[in-house]
């Protein structure tokens, strides 16, 4: 097999593209987890916000390899950008998830205690107040956060930074690779299409409609949120087969007369007999009552096979 031209890793975006396809197939996923009222707006606050009635639900979504600490760029990134966001939108419930296939690691010195990672330690913090105590000293020290937060962390309680900082972030790591995410989508797409009677082929097709939705929404600026109504339109478009109108009635007309027909040979109120026939038969099957001998063509035909062994 021919060798492509030789090229330079450095100018390659492998990486970017691998990752903009796991955001983009997150947000199918997320898509099909939506709620009558809510709405999905890609590429807004974050990677994926949804919001619904009682507030929202931000999500950064990052495919990498790389273990991440508290000290990681993306990971202060986030919580800076979290902070950030609520400060502009004090009136809403903002949630915040990072969402990665990165697992965490051992922050420098280990800080939090030997084969302590600092993002797990977030976690214990939620319902353990001695790993919570921990974990702000830590983050009261974190000079790469901005200001305005450290200025908050030093001048409130526990309990209100339990409240506003540690318990609406959430960090997912480990998740599965795109691969994954694909075939969950697929998955509920099984789920959805059997609610309405669909085969699970079919179903599976419509996520090709819903991944090219969801990157010409990402895409454009100016796009509208998705909403659940919008997914179910684009799944009925993709799992209905259409028929014209003219040829539609010509199928009911037909199926009219082949139930007017079945009545007419049965007693009214009658069962429809209904008898199988085996696909193979053992036997010589027997002729019908209406046949139109042809004696001499079957000799002329049983010679010529007599004497030549063929007929054409």
């Amino acid at each position: 097999m021919p060798t492509g031209l030789p090229a330079d890793p450095r100018r390659q975006a492998c990486d970017s593209i691998r990752g903009y396809l796991y955001q983009i197939w997150t947000s199918v996923h997320s898509w099909l987890e939506l709620g009558r009222d809510d709405l999905l707006y890609l590429e807004g606050a974050e990677d994926i916000d949804r919001l619904h009635p009682k507030g929202a639900e931000v999500m950064q979504v990052k495919d990498q390899a790389a273990n991440l600490t508290l000290h990681s760029p993306a990971v202060v990134a986030a919580i800076s950008n979290y902070w950030a966001l609520r400060q502009r939108t004090p009136d809403k419930e903002i949630r915040f998830r990072f969402l990665t296939t990165a697992q965490a690691g051992i922050e420098q010195g280990a800080p939090f205690g030997v084969d302590q990672k600092g993002l797990q330690v977030w976690e214990l913090s939620r319902r353990d107040a001695k790993q919570r105590d921990v974990l702000l000293a830590f983050l009261k020290k974190e000079e790469a956060l901005p200001d305005e937060l450290r200025r908050f962390m030093h001048s409130s309680d526990a309990g209100t930074l339990q409240r506003a900082l540690l318990d609406p972030i959430t960090w997912e790591l480990g998740r599965g690779d795109t691969t994954c995410v694909v075939a969950e989508v697929e998955r509920k797409l099984v789920a959805l299409g059997k609610s309405y009677g669909i085969l699970p082929e079919p179903s599976k097709r419509a996520a090709a409609m819903l991944l090219k939705t969801a990157f010409e929404t990402a895409s454009d600026r100016r796009a509208q949120p998705l909403t659940q109504q919008q997914l179910l339109e684009l799944f009925q478009e993709e799992t209905t087969v259409r028929i014209p109108g003219g040829k539609l009635a010509g199928l009911q007309v037909l199926e009219q007369q082949v139930i007017r027909g079945m009545a007419a040979a049965t007693t009214p109120g009658a069962a429809i007999p209904l008898t199988a026939t085996p696909q193979i038969q053992s036997v010589i099957p027997a002729l019908p009552k209406l046949l139109h001998p042809r004696d001499l063509l079957v000799s002329t035909c049983c010679a010529t096979l007599d004497r030549t062994g063929f007929l054409v």
